[in-house]
């Protein structure tokens, strides 16, 4: 008999034990992914970055642009991403010629958040993600020299092989006289196609 209520009594503690333990499980997850949020399908955003110019010209210069995007998420992990900025790219040469570019530039990229595979948001507040799409880049840019001596010897040497160079005068006039001129001025304006691809951060 008392066997009997021995072995009574240690089912019934297991019984309990198991509960207690089955409750406590089950809060720990049900408190893990109450921290989970729904993606964010829409988002807008402003940007402002340095910019300089990678070229042939010796000593680029720090310039600013700044913008703004559009993006849509498919998932957690995927998402489009439409943007668009205005800035100036500025350099100078070691013969004294300054270059200066005012552009605009637009893209669409597809946006990837590396490690996470999951349509849940996680837990972590700072991700690394990669992109890479199709643009183009509207370029309106000027180029001239500070020293006549320079000048003149550009032009000797390129005045006849660009149509975009102008031979300028002490009067401010076009010149294709080497001996007057005092400054040579390059101008572009022009649309060309970019490919944007890089890494990043971002903070959920």
């Amino acid at each position: 008999m008392l066997k009997n209520n021995i072995m009574k009594q240690l089912k019934l503690s297991l019984v309990v034990l198991t509960l207690l333990c089955f409750t406590a499980s089950e809060a720990q997850v049900g408190s893990y992914f109450s921290k989970f949020r729904p993606g964010k399908k829409w988002s807008v955003g402003l940007q402002i970055s340095p910019t300089f110019l990678n070229g042939d010209l010796d000593d680029p210069k720090l310039g600013l642009s700044g913008g703004a995007h559009l993006k849509y998420s498919i998932s957690q992990t995927f998402g489009l991403k439409l943007s668009g900025s205005i800035g100036q790219l500025k350099a100078v040469s070691d013969e004294n010629y300054e270059v200066n570019n005012n552009f605009q530039d637009f893209s669409f990229v597809g946006v990837y958040t590396l490690g996470n595979i999951s349509f849940l948001r996680p837990l972590r507040k700072v991700q690394l993600y990669t992109f890479f799409g199709l643009g183009a880049i509207r370029s309106n840019a000027e180029g001239g020299f500070t020293e006549s001596e320079n000048a003149r010897a550009f032009y000797a040497e390129f005045g006849n092989q660009a149509k975009f160079i102008t031979g300028i005068d002490a009067s401010g006039n076009e010149t294709s006289n080497v001996n007057d001129i005092e400054d040579v001025r390059a101008e572009y304006q022009g649309t060309d196609i970019i490919i944007p691809f890089g890494f990043g951060l971002k903070r959920n």
